[in-house]
């Protein structure tokens, strides 16, 4: 019977295969405003095709038809297809993917034999091009996520919490238009967009879970009547964390370190929660009524773990708690503040009507969430929520908005009151070493005999074990050990899972090795070999560095009227390159001089001598600069990110790379002055604006580059001695060309005036250039 009907859809599908034409339309952001491709209002609808529609059709309809609970890994292959997107200006681009089917349970896909329809969500990864700034993304059904995914994900993003952007989108997809939820994935995208710098992103392995319950069959019985409870919480005490983007470890060896810390760390605690899910528990599914513990994410820093348990509170009042089950966590290492960020992702958040569950284990800190949370309603900006809501497609009333923010409240006020009425206390299990390991040996021999479990030694050798005494050293090349940490690495069908340090040390592994010391209200972080003289009548501050590379860092708070000089160990050796220094630290750092997530005012910083990455780092930085002043720096002079600045004057001069280099902010500088810069002069990217009244450059490769969805505008420009003048230019695949707009130009000894692709643009008086280049002087 199966057979006959899958012939009959087959047929009618393979009609449809012969009227699929890809479009070849390109899109063309050079001549329409980029605004118009950044925006989800000026999206009309998406359609997906696939090169091979009927193999396509053939694996979703054995999704569909399948006796199966959950679905198999095999029919979630590649499929490769195009993404065309329409947007308003009635502009047509056209992307190269890999599509793929998504999502664990049938609810991810819905067959109508009657009308022969089928409907899905679909993962994809675009390989040309980017939609909104995204990559990759999911499109997923409506009813796989609650009515209230558009509105929590928009509130979390007001409180300062990661959660993806996430759209309601009509899709055109296997001959039919439906609405889905177009929604990004955890990428570095998602990273910078909220301020963000790349580190370690982590999640939930669920590889083992489904093992032992995938051939129970669909039927009329319940999970429970259907012996699966049992069977999944053998899965769960074998789950432990996997890396997302492994692919870091490939660009530096501290990146290495960085990433096997922070998932051995991790999975620490995740070891803990399968220790714990299923003791005194009442509940039937107690693996999904537990989850990581806050005060371990937060590294026992109470600010973190207030940030951590606010969002958990969140979770418990807006939905079942769906997305606070280990197997569905997602997690940002914040190598700055140190703790596990976390990402939000697969809520099926629904407020009304919500079970309020209070989700353990709790921190010693929990009851002050609830003061916490009634401030953030106080404070919270409804207007402003509602049009973010709508600006994403979900169509709602304000009034319906002030509805969702007071049922939100009053779940709180409901999980406050069984909190209180809580007598008993959980104790919690400690042991995060050796006992650990040996049950979670044994849970995965539970699930497969062929499973092997990697742990680093106290020799920092890695050790492939099949059980707890049966232990051998192994080396593992970068790209089997880059394959171990994404959850990848097969051999000789035997997959293998990595577990960490998690040798005699039980505590969690602290890569923050620095001094601690308070200025004001900002904390200064600094290495042995670093000295610090703070003259406090004067408002200035001299560091003095005794050993190449040695970092010193102001994170958080206000510099207000201070005068901070960096004075490096000055390097006699002229051919002394960045080769010769980690470009970045374990903790993420790449500046001699850092200051993150501050607030600035009349801020005066120089730099001398200085050999690291960038000389001076301002990251997440806002206010007002009166002045920066760099000599002699062995790579980068200024870098700047995610960060809003009015600078007065910047003065650079002889360093090895980059003068100065703005990424992800708003930057406006009255006068800039740059000399011998190895690279460039003046470097704008990732979606930046840079405003100057005067730039003089003189000595560099490039002058003024402007790139990845950037626009640069200065008045007066006076430049000599250059290879290339102007440089406007694509680089990266999410984002767009380069802008260069200046008023009053004068570049002489230059070998090419500009170097412009197709998505960018560079004016001068308002002409393009090519029609304005008798107005500059050219001496050879």
């Amino acid at each position: 019977m199966k057979k006959n009907i899958l012939f009959v859809i087959f047929l009618f599908f393979f009609s449809i295969i012969f009227n699929q034409v890809f479009a070849n339309t390109k899109c063309d952001y050079k001549s329409n405003n980029i605004k118009d491709f950044s925006s989800h209002k000026n999206l009309k609808y998406l359609e997906v095709e696939f090169e091979n529609n009927r193999e396509w059709i053939v694996n979703s309809l054995k999704i569909g038809i399948g006796n199966f609970r959950f679905i198999p890994e095999n029919y979630k292959r590649n499929f490769n297809g195009k993404i065309k997107v329409h947007y308003k200006n009635n502009n047509v681009c056209v992307h190269k993917a890999r599509i793929r089917f998504s999502g664990d349970m049938k609810d991810h896909v819905d067959i109508d034999l009657a009308k022969n329809k089928i409907s899905q969500s679909v993962d994809v990864k675009l390989l040309e091009g980017n939609i909104l700034g995204i990559t990759n993304f999911k499109l997923l059904l409506k009813k796989t996520r609650g009515e209230d995914e558009i509105f929590i994900s928009e509130l979390f993003k007001n409180l300062g919490y990661l959660a993806p952007r996430t759209y309601l989108t009509k899709v055109k997809i296997n001959n039919q238009e439906i609405e889905m939820l177009f929604q990004e994935k955890n990428r570095k995208e998602l990273l910078e967009l909220n301020k963000r710098r790349e580190t370690v992103i982590l999640e939930g392995d669920e590889r083992f879970i489904f093992l032992a319950s995938q051939n129970v069959p669909l039927d009329n019985r319940s999970n429970h009547e259907a012996g699966l409870v049992p069977l999944l919480k053998a899965g769960f005490k074998t789950m432990l964390a996997k890396q997302k983007n492994s692919n870091l470890i490939l660009r530096n060896q501290n990146l290495e370190i960085m990433s096997i810390n922070a998932l051995s760390n991790l999975n620490k605690i995740y070891l803990k929660y399968m220790n714990n899910f299923d003791k005194n528990s009442n509940q039937l599914e107690s693996y999904r009524f537990y989850t990581l513990d806050n005060e371990l994410l937060g590294f026992q820093n109470k600010k973190n773990i207030l940030f951590l348990d606010i969002y958990n509170l969140i979770i418990m009042a807006s939905s079942d708690g769906h997305s606070l089950m280990p197997s569905n966590r997602q997690f940002y290492w914040n190598s700055f503040e140190h703790f596990f960020e976390p990402v939000s992702y697969d809520g099926n958040f629904k407020i009304n009507n919500n079970q309020n569950n209070l989700i353990e284990p709790l921190s010693r800190y929990f009851f002050d969430t609830f003061d916490a949370f009634e401030k953030i309603i106080e404070n919270l900006d409804v207007v402003k929520l509602n049009q973010s809501i709508n600006d994403n497609g979900q169509k709602q009333s304000l009034q319906k908005t002030r509805e969702k923010v007071i049922n939100l409240k009053e779940n709180v006020d409901i999980l406050k009151i069984k909190f209180i009425n809580k007598k008993e206390k959980k104790l919690f299990l400690e042991d995060h070493g050796q006992a650990s390991l040996k049950d979670y040996l044994k849970n995965t021999k539970k699930i497969g005999n062929d499973i092997q479990v990697i742990k680093i030694n106290k020799d920092n050798e890695f050790e492939a074990c099949s059980d707890f005494q049966s232990c051998e050293i192994i080396t593992l090349s970068k790209e089997e050990l880059r394959n171990l940490l994404r959850a990848e690495l097969v051999v000789k069908n035997k997959p293998y899972q990595f577990v960490g340090k998690i040798h005699a040390d039980k505590g969690l592994i602290n890569d923050l090795n620095f001094k601690f010391k308070k200025y004001k209200n900002s904390n200064i972080l600094h290495d042995d070999n670093i000295k610090i003289l703070i003259n406090e009548d004067l408002n200035e501050i001299d560091i003095f560095q005794s050993k190449d590379d040695a970092k010193i860092i102001f994170l958080n708070g206000n510099l207000e009227n201070t005068k901070i000089n960096f004075n490096g160990v000055k390097n006699t050796d002229s051919l002394v390159t960045i080769n010769k220094f980690n470009t970045i630290d374990v903790n993420g750092l790449t500046g001699c001089l850092s200051v993150i997530n501050a607030k600035v005012n009349n801020l005066k910083l120089t730099s001398n001598n200085a050999n690291c990455e960038d000389s001076i780092n301002l990251i997440n930085t806002t206010g007002f600069i009166d002045e920066i002043i760099i000599k002699n720096s062995i790579s980068d002079g200024l870098d700047i990110d995610f960060s809003t600045l009015k600078i007065n004057s910047i003065e650079i001069e002889n360093s090895n790379n980059d003068c100065a280099d703005f990424s992800f902010g708003n930057y406006e500088i009255k006068k800039i002055s740059l000399k011998n810069c190895g690279d460039k002069g003046i470097s704008v990217g990732e979606k930046s604006l840079l405003k100057s009244s005067f730039a003089s450059i003189n000595n560099s490769n490039i002058g003024v580059a402007s790139k990845d969805s950037s626009s640069v505008y200065v008045d007066n420009i006076r430049m000599n001695i250059v290879e290339t003048c102007l440089a406007a230019y694509n680089k990266k695949q999410e984002f767009h060309g380069g802008l260069i707009k200046i008023k009053n130009l004068n570049c002489s000894k230059f070998s090419k005036l500009t170097s412009e692709d197709k998505m960018s643009k560079i004016l001068v008086n308002k002409k393009e250039l090519q029609s304005a280049l008798t107005t500059i002087k050219n001496i050879n």
